[in-house]
């Protein structure tokens, strides 16, 4: 019979490893890789019988990830953030695959995010598919935040249906999303992964289109209005993401101006009308006759 072990990643879990472990029951093994957490997070998983390593915490997970890879001896992994939980659900359909001795090396799982106590389904949140479950050796990870797995081998995704898809209770607090976006951010400008160019200088177009070209995606053409209020706060949440990448990668650079106050309102200007280009697509969406040409005619003059 096919064996498998939970690897979860932990830094301050306290307030969610104990539902994240008590999902996993049905696993072989669990390894918890432990990135200096300073509460109770280590006593949990011992009270759990999950097998424990530390590594130093360097603010994201993938080398922490890549470490525990090496830990796993059984047939299959699965992987897991510490505010996830695998509903029973997913754990009889995974314990399928193994006994029927799956062609397929790695699978994507569905994820629902939780986020302000809310399951998130547009803003580019669902269906969320996540690489966590394959055959051990199968898969790493770069050791870039935010990078996708390497996969030896073939992977499949799970059915898109809720009753397959992991819980991931995401961000809680607005504070908790400002928290990591600092964090993260920063990480990115340091490893030099931000779109800014290397010389460090913020073009006159990079604030105001890093704003509204990630605003415009996450809240009309991935369907946020959809999730009302929480989709609306999202957008702004992570169209400030990419403002505050634009902002640091020029903070690096001694903060240099060079564009014209002209050019600014320029660029303000266009992000603008491209915010009116997606406004008027909304309401031709829902409008019909004279008011339909009205808004029709608007959405053409990105007025």
């Amino acid at each position: 019979m096919a064996t498998i072990t939970a690897l979860i990643h932990t830094k301050n879990s306290a307030s969610t490893l104990a539902k994240c472990l008590a999902s996993v029951a049905f696993v072989d093994q669990v390894i918890v890789i432990d990135m200096e957490s300073s509460d109770q997070t280590l006593n949990i998983a011992k009270q759990h019988d999950a097998i424990i390593f530390k590594h130093p915490d360097v603010g994201y997970v993938e080398p922490a990830r890549n470490f525990g890879l090496k830990k796993v001896k059984t047939d299959w992994t699965l992987i897991l953030d510490s505010d996830e939980e695998v509903p029973s659900t997913l754990a009889q359909h995974l314990k399928k695959l193994m006994a029927e001795e799956s062609s397929a090396d790695a699978y994507y799982l569905p994820r629902r995010n939780i986020v302000f106590n809310k399951w998130i389904q547009h803003t580019g949140w669902w269906p969320d598919f996540q690489l966590r479950f394959f055959k051990t050796g199968k898969v790493e990870w770069p050791a870039q935040i935010h990078t996708q797995p390497v996969i030896h081998g073939q992977a499949e995704k799970l059915p898109l249906e809720e009753e397959l898809a992991l819980t991931h209770h995401n961000y809680q607090t607005v504070e908790q999303f400002i928290e990591r976006l600092n964090r993260y951010t920063t990480i990115e400008v340091d490893r030099g992964q931000s779109t800014a160019d290397s010389s460090g200088k913020l073009s006159a177009q990079a604030l105001p289109a890093a704003f509204s070209q990630e605003f415009t995606r996450r809240f009309f053409a991935e369907d946020g209005f959809r999730d009302g209020k929480h989709g609306l706060a999202l957008a702004y949440l992570q169209s400030m993401y990419q403002v505050i990448v634009e902002l640091k990668k020029w903070q690096a650079a001694g903060f240099p101006d060079s564009s014209s106050s002209n050019t600014l309102v320029k660029e303000v200007d266009a992000s603008l009308k491209e915010l009116h280009y997606w406004v008027a697509g909304y309401a031709i969406q829902r409008s019909t006759g004279i008011q339909k040409l009205w808004w029709m005619i608007r959405r053409k003059l990105r007025w």
